[in-house]
């Protein structure tokens, strides 16, 4: 017979939680749910950049495959579409991500410093 084995536990609800930072040419962390025995539903996520000019944001969705956190997804925000407040969905065509580590990052494609900001939402279990 197959098994499963890692996280357990019930899914419970964690507040919204705001985001607010400067992203530059290195890669800066939006948001880390990745500690371990924990599996995570992202729920939201809505993100909001200034105008990068010139530059191009890349924004990138990492998941474990084979246990190595890998980009799966990434999104570019340029001054033709800085203007809209990007969902979990507009950047990854996920309205949901689930696993046991969830990261999303930034980076600017030049040395510049362009503001974001956004809110997310996810569930955790409990164990």
């Amino acid at each position: 017979a197959y098994s499963i084995n890692g996280a357990t536990g019930l899914l419970h609800e964690q507040a919204d939680t705001a985001i607010t930072y400067n992203t530059d040419d290195t890669e800066d962390t939006t948001l880390s749910l990745a500690t371990a025995d924990t599996r995570y539903v992202l729920r939201s996520l809505w993100l909001k950049f200034a105008d990068p000019g010139a530059n191009t944001i890349t924004v990138r969705l990492k998941l474990l495959i084979n246990d190595v956190s890998t980009t799966v997804a990434s999104h570019t925000v340029t001054t033709n579409n800085f203007t809209t407040h990007f969902s979990l969905f507009d950047m990854f065509g996920q309205s949901e991500v689930a696993g046991d580590s969830i990261i999303v990052t930034t980076q600017n494609s030049a040395v510049a410093v362009v503001a974001v900001t956004g809110q997310y939402s996810y569930a955790k279990t409990n164990v």
